[in-house]
């Protein structure tokens, strides 16, 4: 028995070693042992197969792959494909494929890095195919270029003090191109010295030695290992972005440090995502000293039900929400009315309320539009109660007064059928509602009644909201999406007459079904909480924070365009 036990420990060990050996053999783990600490600017794929395989069990995989939504997607990926001028002019979809399974990609980067004179970019790939394969793919990818600029020339670099590495270099009329094959790796830049550089810290990694004079790997930075310390370890995809004067030429990126504070005031951004069974998860951080001292009360969850279908509590600046949307063109014109009329001086009463946002969405099925509240933690309830009744005299309506629970609100006339904006303060609070029913249910809560808390689905997310300090998202987009969807189907099946100019991209005959998508939906969750080196967001969900940000920034952009179209014709 024991000389069996010692032959199985003898096979481990072996075993253990060869794994080890040969994942050493493969390179660095990592795109951070491969790039300088000067990289400002880095997307990384850490292990591809494993990616692949947290994809195939995800809900969105399984849900691509129903007959109704393969159908329906049909047309407009292969228009996309059609549209792109990239990769379809130089080989079809299935030809990519097959090349791909040969290339057997391990990891991928794409990085920037900044230089005396402005940035140059370096991406890698890690592959266990032929190293004939990934030459070609490179070569299917310049093709365009050849189409658009000209016809490549190119040379061989025999960098023998680069370890005897040969570097090809290929010429453009408007950009130059130096390519390498290191063991599995296979690396491009527009920047000679930007590819050495790699290739010296690819070696020394792989050796795992570290001489004078070679460049410090950005894994060594402190900066960047305080920004990875709080993502994922085990992620699908990682970004990072440090401060940087080059960062703000790049066109896209300077427009978003514009619009986004956190960016533009972050030492370094960093993200990580992965693929769960109930969809993406994700997390962001941005280093720095944000200066924020106070953190949310969690009185909001008193204001929701079980069946509460969206939740939000978070820190909040009135003012500036305020002001900001006086400058928002796409407001509807009752919203501007009020921030524009001056006796009313909506801006004046974000002085009498805590810097803190509650926000319920309720929708009974019964109903063709949901009731939402806004509510606020009043600072001082003596001057928003003089605020209300000068306010309700300036509309030319009455203030409600109850005794029950401090009660006083008054309602504007209706902007639509079931619309009726109320305005009102009780027990603390301040309220503003789609309806005044809404306002009184609310406030007249007991403690004992059942909250979102006593929800089968947000309960698994409860220790999450009790830690956040800064914000809280919870949507449920199960329920959500059928109430939208159900509304809007049978228009968007007639399509076809309704954007005859969509017509060609979407085949509007072919929408899956409401029980079909609803099966595979699962909450959206976003926590934000500062902390002492910098500020944390985690999200899952369907679709997490990111992916959701930039869909509604593409979706109001167009809707914008398209109201101010209208205009412009009319």
């Amino acid at each position: 028995m024991k000389k069996a036990a010692l032959i199985l420990a003898i096979i481990f060990v072996v075993v253990t070693l060869i794994v080890f050996w040969k994942l050493g053999r493969s390179g660095p783990r990592t795109a951070a042992e491969l790039l300088p600490s000067t990289t400002i600017a880095l997307i990384e794929a850490p292990d591809l197969p494993a990616t692949l395989a947290h994809w195939n069990e995800s809900v969105l995989s399984k849900l691509s792959k129903e007959p109704e939504v393969v159908a329906f997607l049909q047309r407009p990926l292969g228009r996309l494909y059609e549209t792109s001028g990239w990769l379809s002019n130089t080989m079809s979809l299935a030809a990519a494929t097959d090349l791909l399974s040969k290339i057997q990609p391990g990891r991928f980067f794409a990085a920037l890095e900044a230089q005396e004179k402005g940035s140059c970019w370096i991406a890698g790939c890690q592959f266990f195919g032929k190293s004939k394969c990934m030459e070609e793919g490179l070569y299917r990818m310049t093709q365009g270029l050849d189409t658009r600029l000209g016809t490549s020339t190119e040379t061989l670099l025999n960098a023998q003090e680069h370890h005897g590495e040969l570097i090809k270099k290929r010429t453009y009329p408007s950009c130059v191109l130096y390519s390498a094959i290191h063991g599995h790796w296979f690396f491009v830049s527009n920047d000679l010295s930007a590819l050495q550089t790699t290739l010296d810290l690819s070696t020394h990694s792989l050796l795992r030695d570290s001489k004078a004079g070679q460049p410090q790997a950005l894994e060594k930075l402190a900066l960047y290992e305080k920004n990875r310390h709080h993502l994922f370890l085990q992620g699908d995809l990682f970004c990072y972005l440090r401060e940087h004067p080059n960062i703000e030429s790049i066109p896209y990126i300077s427009s978003l440090l514009e619009e986004e504070e956190l960016l533009k005031l972050a030492q370094a951004s960093g993200a990580s995502f992965r693929f769960t069974e109930k969809g993406l998860e994700e997390r962001l951080f941005f280093n720095g000293n944000f200066n924020i001292q106070e953190s949310i009360s969690h009185q909001g969850m008193k204001l929701t039900d079980p069946t509460t279908l969206g939740f939000i509590e978070r820190l909040t600046g009135w003012k500036e929400v305020l002001e900001k949307l006086k400058t928002t063109r796409s407001i509807s014109p009752a919203l501007a009315s009020l921030l524009g009329n001056v006796n009313l001086n909506l801006v004046g009463l974000a002085d009498f309320l805590k810097p803190e946002m509650m926000f319920s969405i309720d929708w009974l099925a019964s109903s063709t539009l949901p009731t939402l509240l806004l509510a606020a933690p009043e600072d001082n309830s003596e001057k928003s109660a003089n605020w209300l009744d000068q306010a309700a005299r300036e509309l030319g309506t009455s203030l409600q007064a109850s005794d029950q629970n401090d009660l006083l609100l008054f309602s504007m006339s209706k902007i639509a059928p079931s619309i009726e904006p109320s305005f009102a303060s009780a027990n603390g609070l301040f309220f503003i509602s789609s309806h005044a029913s809404t306002i009184i249910q609310k406030s007249n809560r007991s403690p004992a009644m059942p909250t979102l808390e006593n929800n089968a689905d947000f309960s698994k997310n409860k220790s999450l909201y009790d830690a956040t300090n800064e914000a809280f998202f919870y949507f449920d987009s199960k329920e959500i999406f059928t109430r939208i969807y159900s509304l809007l189907r049978p228009s968007l099946l007639l399509g076809g007459n309704m954007f005859p100019q969509a017509k060609g991209m979407i085949d509007f005959s072919r929408l899956p079904s409401t029980a079909l998508v609803r099966k595979y939906l699962t909450p959206i969750v976003i926590a934000q909480s500062h902390e002492q080196d910098g500020f944390l967001v985690q999200s899952s969900g369907p679709l997490c924070a990111t992916p959701l940000y930039f869909l509604g920034k593409i979706l109001y952009q167009y809707f914008a365009l398209k109201k101010e179209t209208f205009a412009n014709a009319t």
